[in-house]
């Protein structure tokens, strides 16, 4: 057992308090995301004008549509996919994006979903564009360059908020032994980590490429 294995006894999620208010690490890497992706989008703008003939503020108005979407689309997603609840939920509809609890103490938002996210980002894009859908292909190009390095810090968000775990460590993985977290007594790789990597770095690296070589949107 090293040192690495046992992070998450030794780690608090909470970054800092603000009073009775609790910032989680997970709600920083979150803003992280936002920040990498929307610099990332602008700086191809400015890089490469002629195959994203789209104005900073125009872009901004855009980002903001997408992020909304996105943030609706994760949280109502979570409560139809994931939450036990969901009925309760769907009853009193408020209580989705309500941030205290039923004493009047802030938890914040909990719960939000990676497909929810995504279904909530294409419904957003496309309501945005729908009167220039040409202009849609180079949004989601835009989107698609920038987004998966703000997708690396989303995933070390979950890994700092203890969540989305991977599966147990087999007791004769060698590597297993050496990466894997423990959690409720058990080791488990770290699932999160691992797609940050794949799912965020290598897929950035094959978009860049196949902007390189490619000349058409979409």
């Amino acid at each position: 057992m090293n040192a690495w294995n046992t992070i998450y006894d030794q780690f608090n999620p909470i970054a800092f308090s603000l009073g009775s208010i609790e910032v989680h690490w997970y709600g920083l890497a979150y803003a992280c995301a936002i920040v990498i992706a929307f610099y990332m989008a602008l700086r191809m703008i400015q890089k490469d004008p002629e195959r994203f003939p789209i104005e900073r503020k125009e872009f901004e108005s855009y980002f903001l549509w997408a992020e909304l979407g996105i943030v609706l689309g994760a949280r109502i997603g979570y409560i139809l996919i994931y939450e036990p609840n969901s009925s309760y939920y769907l009853m009193h509809f408020w209580q989705i994006f309500n941030p205290f609890d039923s004493h009047g103490n802030f938890i914040g938002i909990r719960g939000m979903s990676y497909h929810g996210g995504l279904v909530g980002f294409l419904i957003a894009s496309y309501l945005y564009s729908r009167k220039d859908l040409k202009k849609l292909l180079i949004y989601l190009d835009l989107i698609a360059i920038s987004l998966p390095l703000g997708y690396v810090f989303g995933r070390i968000g979950n890994f700092l908020n203890q969540e989305l775990v991977g599966r147990i460590v087999p007791k004769d993985s060698h590597l297993g032994q050496i990466i894997g977290i423990m959690v409720d007594n058990e080791l488990r790789y770290p699932s999160q980590l691992i797609e940050a990597f794949l799912e965020g770095v290598i897929v950035f690296l094959m978009v860049v490429w196949a902007k390189k070589h490619t000349k058409t949107h979409g």
